[in-house]
């Protein structure tokens, strides 16, 4: 059995996802991810190698894929307002309100 989910909230994902997969998202997410990545993996592993200890490879993989979740949901959020503000608007001015009583 699916689980209730607001309607309409699988369309919004999927416009989000292929949003972050544009060339105008990655542009912008890709270069933030490696210099944090590379910051991160700097704090958290660079003691394991002076002292010659094993490095998670799954601690380094997260210190890349975090900064990028966070990037691109900044950048398409930013996209998604935007771009769809103006359709919103323009339905609220449609609805007939003129706002007198």
């Amino acid at each position: 059995m699916v689980p209730n989910r607001p309607r309409g909230f699988s369309k919004a994902a999927l416009i989000c996802g292929r949003l972050a997969c544009t060339p105008q998202c990655l542009r912008k997410t890709v270069p933030t991810a490696f210099v944090v990545g590379i910051v991160l993996n700097s704090i958290n592993q660079l003691p394991n190698l002076f002292h010659h200890q094993p490095v998670s490879v799954l601690k380094i993989a997260l210190n890349f894929l975090v900064p990028f979740l966070v990037s691109s949901y900044s950048v398409v959020s930013v996209i998604f307002e935007t771009k769809y503000a103006a359709h919103r608007k323009g339905m609220s001015s449609s609805s007939g309100n003129t706002g007198t009583n």
